[in-house]
């Protein structure tokens, strides 16, 4: 699920909610596995950043030590 579509289906369970189709118990659950749906992806999101970060530190790394090596020679 997309972020918008987690966004879209919590306006869609607070309309059903408001005009009492469903109850409060199914509120909360539907609530409760939306967040579910918001944590997997915010890890998702942050795994991607935590491997783009891992590509420029090693990019810096690499060119550090080329240059070092140009240096010394």
């Amino acid at each position: 699920m997309t972020f918008k579509e987690i966004e879209k289906a919590l306006q869609e369970n607070r309309k059903l909610y408001k005009e009492k189709v469903i109850s409060i118990n199914e509120y909360i659950e539907k609530h409760f596995e939306l967040l579910k749906e918001l944590d997997e992806h915010i890890y998702r999101l942050e795994n991607i950043h935590l491997e783009f970060f891992k590509k420029i530190k090693n990019w810096f790394r690499k060119k550090s030590t080329k240059e070092n090596s140009l240096v010394q020679n």
